[in-house]
């Protein structure tokens, strides 16, 4: 066996563990959308367009939408947080 055909078959053992280990996209939904049910807010992270180059600079928003009629932010969603920013290069920004 060459080392070619070897690499290809253990990236694609890894790729059908990875797919086996992901939850359904349903299974994810349906989490957030029983956690949101019980918060009274949805979170949500808003981006000024959907495609970016090199290097250009990301503008975003993050809050939280409440069905509450005067707009309150349930208190829960009111403490201080800590956002992670991944780059493509899979380091971190804090």
């Amino acid at each position: 066996m060459t080392t070619e055909k070897c690499i290809q078959l253990v990236a694609t053992f890894i790729f059908a563990m990875a797919l086996l280990a992901t939850p359904s996209t349903a299974q994810a939904q349906e989490n957030f959308l029983g956690q949101r049910a019980e918060s009274g807010g949805e979170p949500f992270i808003k981006m000024d367009k959907t495609r970016f180059a090199v290097g250009e600079n990301v503008f975003f928003w993050v809050g939280v939408r409440t069905p509450q009629k005067d707009g309150k932010v349930p208190a829960q969603f009111q403490g201080t947080c800590r956002l992670v920013i991944t780059r493509p290069d899979c380091t971190e920004k804090i």
